[in-house]
């Protein structure tokens, strides 16, 4: 019981929690010229460097789609059609994604700091062909690289507004983030 106890008090102590963050982003991801939204949660890690504006902060982040989205199937820029005469359509949701970022963070005021993040997502979801049974999976795997700003609130609290561009999608992130 004392170690348990004295486990719980380091884990909340906060020099141990110092630099940890997490983060709440809605995310617009942008697949086949369709828009989708996703909401992500995510903890993150600040490392100073030896340069006082600069930090690596490695963010792993965890989320799942709130809607799907439909695109009609074409060929040479053309609608492929259905038997019955109209055009294939399909309905793509986001069932998990998960991504890893590593972040170089420059403060370039006391407010607002600006980043570049490489990224490596994974993405699992499902396609739907409209008006019928056919449905599949899908999962992609891509490295992307992003950039974006954030302004300070307070001394925990950060707006951030990114973009990511991957192979087969790009995503827009709104994020909320607290540190500890």
């Amino acid at each position: 019981m004392k170690n348990l106890l004295g486990c719980v008090l380091a884990l909340t102590s906060c020099t141990t929690l110092a630099n940890w963050g997490v983060t709440g982003d809605i995310t617009n991801m942008r697949i086949e010229k369709q828009n989708a939204q996703i909401v992500t949660a995510g903890v993150s890690f600040d490392i100073p460097t030896d340069f006082q504006s600069i930090k690596i902060v490695p963010i792993l982040r965890f989320g799942t789609g709130i809607n799907s989205f439909g695109y009609t199937e074409t060929e040479d820029g053309k609608p492929v059609l259905a038997k019955d005469g109209k055009p294939v359509r399909h309905n793509i949701s986001v069932d998990y994604f998960a991504a890893l970022s590593i972040r170089s963070t420059y403060q370039a005021t006391e407010a607002f700091s600006i980043f570049v993040q490489p990224t490596y997502a994974r993405t699992i979801g499902d396609v739907k062909q409209v008006g019928t049974k056919n449905k599949a999976s899908y999962q992609a795997n891509d490295n992307g690289f992003g950039i974006g700003f954030g302004y300070k609130v307070d001394q925990h609290s950060n707006i951030e507004i990114s973009y990511e561009d991957f192979d087969e999608m790009s995503l827009v992130n709104l994020s909320y983030r607290y540190i500890f």
